[in-house]
C-alpha cells in the first residue's frame, strides 16, 4: 500500500456522496460503508497538494505502474476499444471531447486519429508535457475544478480509471456537468466493488489500495451518484481490458500483497522478454464501464 503523509483518517462523519446521510460502517481495515445505500469509500482523506504530489511521474514509472510509457501499445489497444464505445453510445458526433486524467494523452491520440476534437486534463506535469511535445495534444494541467472552461463546450466527458482517485468526485460530476451540452454524456471507467469477483476476493481485491484508490462503487452506487448530479445511465457493462504479460506482473509486484507480490516479482525477472510482450484481453467482470447522459 503506498503511503501518503496527508492520508489521514477522516476526523469526523461526512455526508455520503451517493445518499447525503452519514452512517458510516467500518468495512474491511480501510474502508468504510454508508450503511443506507451501501457506498464504500476510503477511511481517510487525501489533500489536494498531496494528490499532486502522488500523481506526478513516479506513479507511472514504479509507484503503481511498471512503466506506463512501455506498455503504450496495451494502452491504445485498451482507449482503442473505449473509443469505440464512445462512437456507438453517443452517435456519429461525440466530440468535442474532455477527458479529465488524460495522462500521456494515449487516448486523446484515438480521439485526433479519428478526427475527433479533444481536449485533456491532468496533475501530472511530465506526463502531459509528452502528450503535448511528443505527440503535439491538446492536453493541460491543471485542477479541472478550477479551469476556466466555457459551459456546455464538450458534447462528451470521458473519465477512465480516474473517479476512484478523488478526494470529491462528486464535485467532477458535477462540474462534468456544467462543461457538457444538454444531451451530450459522460463516460466513466472504475472498479465495481459489487462485482462477484470483488465480492469473492473481499479485502483482497487488487483494487483495493488506498490513498491512491479512496471511492469504491458499485454499478448501482455510481448510477445513484450520477442521478444526483443529473445523468441518467444508459449503458453500465463491465469491460475487458488488454494486458501484456510482463505489465501484469509488474502490476501484480506492486500491489501484490504478501506471496502474491513475492512470486509475481521473481516471475518478471525471469520470464523471458518476448514472452513478456505477449498480450491478452481478460474481462473479470470487476470494471465498469458507464455512459450517462445529461438530463437538461
Amino acid at each position: 500500500m503506498n503511503a501518503v503523509r496527508a492520508a489521514v483518517p477522516l476526523a469526523r462523519p461526512e455526508p455520503c456522496i451517493c445518499c447525503g446521510t452519514a452512517a458510516w460502517e467500518p468495512h474491511f481495515r480501510v474502508l468504510k460503508r454508508c450503511g443506507t445505500c451501501g457506498f464504500i469509500r476510503a477511511d481517510m482523506s487525501v489533500t489536494q497538494e498531496e494528490a499532486e504530489r502522488l500523481y506526478q511521474e513516479g506513479y507511472f514509472t514504479g509507484a503503481e505502474y511498471g512503466d506506463y510509457l512501455a506498455d503504450a501499445r496495451s494502452h491504445r489497444r485498451n482507449f482503442a476499444e473505449r473509443l469505440r464505445l464512445v462512437r456507438k453510445i453517443a452517435g456519429a458526433a461525440p466530440g468535442p471531447v474532455l477527458e479529465i486524467g488524460c495522462a500521456y494523452g494515449f487516448f486523446l491520440e484515438q480521439c485526433r486519429d479519428a478526427g475527433i476534437e479533444a481536449t485533456g486534463v491532468d496533475v501530472c506535469v511530465e506526463p502531459v508535457r509528452h502528450a503535448r511535445m511528443t505527440s503535439g495534444l491538446d492536453a493541460r494541467v491543471g485542477d479541472f475544478l478550477a479551469m476556466p472552461l466555457p459551459a456546455g463546450r464538450f458534447r462528451s466527458v470521458c473519465m477512465w480509471d480516474t473517479i476512484e482517485h478523488l478526494e470529491h468526485p462528486e464535485a467532477f460530476v458535477a462540474r462534468a456537468r456544467e462543461v457538457v451540452a444538454d444531451g451530450g454524456l459522460l463516460f466513466v471507467t472504475t472498479g465495481d466493488i459489487g462485482a462477484a469477483f470483488a465480492r469473492w476476493r473481499g479485502p483482497k481485491w487488487r483494487m483495493i489500495h488506498p490513498p491512491t484508490h479512496l471511492q469504491y462503487f458499485s454499478s448501482a452506487s455510481l448510477a445513484r451518484l450520477l442521478e444526483r448530479h443529473g445523468f441518467r445511465v444508459e449503458y453500465s457493462r463491465s469491460t475487458p481490458m488488454y494486458r501484456n504479460v510482463g505489465e501484469t506482473l509488474g502490476r501484480l509486484a506492486t500491489l501484490g500483497r504478501g506471496a502474491v507480490g513475492h512470486v509475481a516479482s521473481l516471475a518478471r525477472r525471469l520470464v523471458p522478454g518476448p514472452l513478456q510482450r505477449r498480450g491478452f484481453w481478460l474481462d473479470l467482470g470487476d470494471i465498469m464501464y458507464v455512459a450517462a447522459r445529461k438530463i437538461p
